[in-house]
């Protein structure tokens, strides 16, 4: 379904078939966040699996129409739906950390340079942390069953810029030493 709409890039599927309370116009075609995430986890497996190019191409169309038309004004939850009903929606914590795990794989996979998906996979990640429901085991288990992969994907980005840290230390003593040289001379 992204290719039926290329320009957009998510998952698209008509929402006037769904639920009319759901508040879609009749001739609205929108896309779910959280069922987004859900539809990633199977495509970043087969990803990791194949390094297939499509599977690359869709993830990051979807992260960039998660951006796009998925977060909220504040960039740190995402809307439930794309309907009208939720233009101006605060977002919905809970399905923050069902749609995270996507932003880490493809922060990763852009060779750790695309840092909007960074970005805005640590807000969502730190907002649904602080604010996801989880009194009840589905809700629970529904929020840390992949957004943990988030870390994981990341870590690379960490260890990389803690190299880097280290080098420019190191760089920076050798400078120190070099003055110091040159002040007695």
């Amino acid at each position: 379904t992204q290719m039926e709409w290329p320009s957009r890039g998510g998952f698209i599927h008509n929402l006037y078939a769904h639920d009319p309370e759901e508040g879609a116009r009749p001739d609205e075609y929108g896309g779910s966040p959280f069922m987004t995430g859900l539809v990633l986890e199977p495509i970043i497996k087969y990803h990791r699996l194949t390094g297939s190019d499509i599977a690359a191409d869709s993830i990051f169309r979807a992260l960039d129409w998660l951006i796009k038309e998925g977060l909220v004004a504040s960039e740190d939850s995402f809307k439930y739906l794309t309907a009208d009903k939720y233009l101006s929606s605060e977002g919905d914590p809970d399905i923050n950390l069902l749609v995270v795990h996507a932003f880490g794989y493809g922060y990763k996979i852009s060779g750790y340079k695309n840092k909007k998906y960074f970005d805005v996979g640590m807000k969502v990640f730190l907002r649904g942390i602080k604010e996801a429901y989880l009194g009840k085991r589905k809700h629970f288990n529904q929020n840390y069953r992949s957004s943990g992969h988030f870390l994981a994907y990341i870590a690379g980005a960490m260890k990389k810029i803690e190299n880097q840290k280290e080098k420019i230390k190191n760089q920076a003593e050798s400078l120190d030493n070099t003055k110091k040289d040159v002040l007695y001379f």
